[in-house]
């Protein structure tokens, strides 16, 4: 089964904000036999609304600038979104810097804060993102930043010894992580397939698209 076997409304759309994890991130996806598709961050709107995807994933990023002030702004281009994506009425997940991203264009606040990296332990409240988990996993982090403040509508749905590390809307499918699923840790898969659920998409057990990779270079800014 290839790529055009599938209606426009079953794929993951993944904008990248520049992540080195990009390609672990579309293979934990795509081993399980699930369809994504990887564009740059400053896709148009339009394009967005004629991709029809079923979920939507913002990526982290590699840069480390001083603030998220400055990170939003790395070379000089501003790193955001149309808020109109908000509205598209589709599951969408923040990793990292799209989770940053998300609490600041939503109304948050993002403040720079002691850097961590490497596997840290998170504890976790009840969510559909953490379905079948422990109340601690472990999780890969690289970050600068916390959500300090949530957005309305927001309540935290984990945290680590230092900072708020994720959130979910109270009644829309709106998800942020500051850990990355897409690291070297199992509990990591679960989330993601947790994600894949909550689009709704289906998967075809008896095909992987690893050998699909599809990552769209071209730059709309």
């Amino acid at each position: 089964m290839r790529f055009k076997d599938f209606h426009s409304s079953n794929r993951i759309l993944i904008l990248d904000f520049g992540s080195h994890l990009i390609q672990n991130l579309t293979g934990k996806i795509r081993e399980q036999g699930y369809l994504c598709e990887v564009h740059p961050y400053d896709l148009p709107h339009a394009e967005i609304v004629k991709f029809n995807p079923a979920g939507l994933i913002l990526s982290g990023t590699s840069e480390l600038p001083a603030d998220f002030d400055q990170l939003r702004q790395v070379g000089g281009v501003e790193k955001r979104l149309n808020n109109k994506v908000y509205d598209l009425k589709v599951p969408i997940l923040g990793i990292c810097y799209g989770y940053e991203l998300m609490a600041d264009q939503l109304g948050g606040k993002v403040e720079l804060k002691d850097r961590e990296t490497g596997i840290h332990q998170i504890q976790l409240n009840p969510s559909k993102l953490f379905v079948g988990l422990p109340p601690v996993i472990d999780a890969w982090v690289n970050h600068s930043n916390e959500v300090t403040k949530l957005p309305t509508g927001f309540k935290t749905i984990a945290t680590n010894a230092t900072r708020k590390m994720a959130f979910e809307h109270k009644s829309k499918p709106l998800f942020g992580v500051q850990f990355h699923p897409e690291g070297p840790t199992n509990d990591g898969d679960v989330i993601v397939k947790n994600f894949l659920e909550i689009c709704g998409v289906y998967q075809d057990p008896s095909k992987s698209f690893k050998d699909d990779f599809f990552f769209s270079k071209q730059t709309y800014r």
